[in-house]
């Protein structure tokens, strides 16, 4: 990241000079000489979403704060209340979010050899080149917000509340959206488990 440019942004949003500080910040992000690492971007969506908020910009600080919590939450639950913990006010959350996808990849068994990683002579697999696995399939949990999730982000409900409502209006977690794919010969149980570990 460029640092010169980065302690430019960081003065003028320091002298109240909000518009200057978002136009550095997305210069930094832009920058092709100095690229920005996983968590420098993280860091600088934050900022820029700072700046718009001082703007009065709130649809597009809300995309500014939900692109730094891509890195750092698990599940579309987690996004809501990381919003929020980012220092974004519950109610604009609660208005401007439409809804939270969140997805993870998972290994899809090979085709060829059944997952085995052998054909049928008890040679290597050439699809897979040995692993069971070939290509990659999404799995995937969509939080929508109805007004009931609205209401209980508006009171900062903990996260296990939000997610046995957005359960109860019928969103799908991961894992089960995995588990179908495993019942579907997608994917195994242990590449699932490997994919959903954190949650």
């Amino acid at each position: 990241m460029n640092n010169q440019l980065f302690q430019q942004a960081r003065s003028a949003y320091a002298q109240k000079d909000y518009q200057g500080a978002l136009e550095a910040y997305q210069q930094c992000l832009q920058d092709a000489a100095n690229p920005v690492a996983p968590g420098e971007a993280g860091q600088l969506h934050h900022q820029i979403g700072n700046c718009l908020v001082k703007l009065d910009d709130y649809n597009e600080a809300i995309h500014a704060y939900t692109q730094a919590t891509a890195d750092s939450t698990y599940d579309a639950v987690g996004a809501v209340t990381r919003l929020i913990d980012m220092g974004m006010e519950s109610f604009l959350v609660a208005s401007a979010l439409y809804g939270v996808l969140s997805q993870r990849l998972v290994r899809k068994i090979c085709t060829a050899c059944n997952g085995s990683g052998s054909d049928a002579a008890g040679n290597k697999c050439r699809r897979c080149n040995g692993t069971g696995f070939k290509g990659r399939s999404g799995i995937f949990e969509l939080l929508r917000m109805n007004d009931e999730i609205r209401q209980a982000v508006n009171r900062n409900v903990p996260s296990s509340e939000l997610e046995r409502l957005a359960v109860a209006a019928g969103m799908v977690t991961l894992r089960e959206d995995g588990l179908a794919k495993v019942k579907a010969g997608i994917t195994t149980a242990e590449e699932l488990a490997r994919s959903t570990a954190e949650q």
